[in-house]
Formats: structure tokens, C-alpha cells, sequence
């Protein structure tokens, strides 16, 4: 599996519910026409953990995530050469602070995962827990 986040912050001056409703909305529609890509998982900040973990003032590092899942690299080159993602990245400024943008290629590697408690098994193609 080829997994690829992108972590952002909120374009200044729009209201975070706008956003959302945005992100959850036209544009996750834009972004799960993507094709090829077999998992799309959008991570919603609500606050920081503890006093550590973001910025001076009580500010978000970040205000969301998405993760985008690919059997292989191949199928992730190809998708982003598709006109899908090109409209989708096309989109991503109606709501995202461009300049805030940073994603990275995700080498995912489970350790601990109780499957009668979270109701889910193991995608395909992903390892399970480290033994």
C-alpha cells in the first residue's frame, strides 16, 4: 500500500464550519474521484493533546489531515497526473491556506490494534500489528 498525507492549516479569515462543510462537501467529492486511489480519510483538528504540542498562544500547528491510499506508487503517480486531482488541487485554495500545505509519502507500520474493540480488521495490504 502507498499512503500519502497532507497536513493544513485554514485559509485566514473563513469560518472553520465553513470550511468543514467545504472540506466534507465539494471538495471531498473532488478528491475521492480520484483514480486509483482505494482509501481517503479526512482527520478534523479539534484541539492541541497539551501545552507542548502546538504553537505559542493556543494556536493549531495544523487544522486537519488527509490521507490518501494507493495499492503502489505507480497508481499514485498516474492519479496525480489525472484530471480529477487536477481539479481537486484546483480546489484546495477555496478553503485551505496554500502556504501552509505539507504532504509526505507515509510508511505506515501497525503496532497495536485490537480488532474486537475498534470493529475493523486489517486492510488489505497492511501490516498488522508488530509481534
Amino acid at each position: 500500500m502507498y499512503k500519502v498525507i497532507w497536513l493544513t492549516r485554514f485559509k485566514p479569515g473563513m469560518d472553520r464550519d465553513e470550511v468543514l462543510r467545504w472540506w466534507r462537501g465539494p471538495h471531498a467529492e473532488l478528491a475521492a474521484s480520484t483514480p486509483g486511489m482505494v482509501r481517503y480519510v479526512q482527520n478534523h483538528w479539534v484541539h492541541p493533546l497539551d501545552g507542548d504540542t502546538h504553537l505559542p498562544g493556543g494556536a493549531r500547528a495544523f487544522d486537519g489531515h488527509a490521507e490518501h491510499w494507493f495499492p503502489s506508487r505507480e497508481a499514485y503517480e498516474a492519479a496525480m497526473v489525472s484530471e480529477q486531482w487536477r481539479r481537486t488541487v484546483a480546489d484546495g485554495p477555496t478553503g485551505f491556506d496554500a502556504a501552509t500545505l505539507v504532504g509526505g509519502v507515509i510508511e505506515e507500520r501497525v503496532i497495536s490494534w485490537d480488532e474486537t474493540l475498534d470493529g475493523r480488521t486489517y486492510p488489505e495490504g497492511v501490516d498488522g500489528p508488530a509481534t
